[in-house]
């Protein structure tokens, strides 16, 4: 396409044979509905100027294999990748607010989705995608249209507390799903929102979410989550986690790192609780918020024999830390802090 255009109008490709990269001038700003519909090629690169593309714009391209949407795009619209059949991934910018109707309705090897904070997915948006393993909705997603994730071989979904309502069949016929996690208040869900997926298919919720009943909600089997439950699946790990484990090889276990509020996936050996001496006195401050977790400091003059006589606490602040103190009555003297999860209650 020569240099000047600004736009391809509607269908001005569509059902060529085009199997090589198409070459875009950079003065291209918009591309009509189905430009390129039922067009050959593997891939095309837009310039970064382009701010529309239209409805079905790259429908039934069978042969395209990657697709980055330029950075001034905020809408993807209707069937604009329906059935691209052989597309694995797209990348999507923060830019992009809406997606529109079937948008990548019958993109079946599409496996992997990120989406941003802020988006709109609409009716059949992902209908018989090849969507994976989880699926973390964005937050600020308020309603999930009819048919949104029909027809998806993801595992588990999760949805933020923005999330009121679901659509009828939203994810429908997803046969290997089987956990749907809820980090809000109960959603207003339509029909058949989890009809026909796997076998054992359970929901989960936050303690103290309005809306919601154990064993079962909404005729679905129904677990309330702790807040460790809530810290495991922030940080992408399955719930039956071991917390005694030390999966960053740095010395610290998640237990660790959950009872002091510390991102597990970072080295966190320069951010465990430090010693500070003031004056004649030794203290530890420390984050002891978890309600889950029992927190002790104990003092020792010796690393032999421990205790907790003499150890002075501070309340509980606004920002959920306490400091630990003692005054130093020997040569040498130590503080250590001792975590441990206390049992659930029966």
């Amino acid at each position: 396409v020569p240099p000047g255009v600004t736009s391809i109008q509607e269908s001005a490709f569509a059902g060529c044979a085009l199997t090589v990269e198409i070459d875009l001038p950079p003065s291209l700003t918009w591309i009509g509905n189905s430009a390129f519909d039922r067009c050959g090629m593997a891939s095309i690169t837009l310039p970064d100027g382009i701010t529309h593309i239209g409805e079905s714009a790259f429908e039934s391209c069978s042969q395209l294999l990657s697709f980055d949407i330029p950075p001034c795009v905020n809408r993807i619209n209707d069937s604009t990748f329906r059935d691209c059949v052989s597309l694995p991934r797209i990348t999507i910018p923060p830019t992009v607010i809406t997606i529109d109707d079937s948008a990548f309705f019958g993109c079946d090897n599409l496996r992997d989705l990120e989406l941003s904070e802020g988006i709109t997915i609409g009716f059949g948006a992902f209908r018989s995608c090849g969507l994976r393993d989880t699926l973390e909705l964005p937050y600020s997603l308020v309603t999930l249209e009819d048919q949104a994730f029909y027809d998806c071989p993801l595992s588990e979904v999760i949805f933020p507390p923005s999330v009121s309502t679901i659509g009828p069949s939203a994810f429908r016929s997803s046969s290997i799903l089987r956990k749907a996690f809820f980090l809000g208040n109960a959603p207003t869900l339509g029909e058949n929102v989890f009809a026909e997926v796997g076998a054992g298919f359970t929901t989960y919720h936050l303690s103290g979410s309005a809306g919601f009943s154990t064993p079962t909600w909404e005729g679905y089997p129904a677990v309330e989550l702790g807040e460790v439950d809530v810290w495991l699946l922030g940080y992408g790990y399955p719930l039956d986690t071991d917390l005694n484990q030390d999966l960053s090889g740095d010395g610290v276990t998640l237990l660790t790192a959950y009872a002091l509020d510390l991102d597990p996936h970072q080295n966190l050996i320069r951010h465990l609780p430090a010693p500070m001496v003031s004056g004649g006195a030794l203290a530890i401050r420390f984050y002891a918020a978890r309600p889950d977790i029992v927190y002790t400091v104990q003092t020792s003059r010796d690393l032999r024999n421990w205790g907790v006589d003499d150890v002075n606490l501070s309340g509980l602040g606004a920002d959920n830390h306490v400091t630990a103190s003692v005054n130093r009555t020997s040569p040498s003297h130590y503080l250590r802090l001792v975590l441990e999860q206390s049992a659930p209650d029966p």
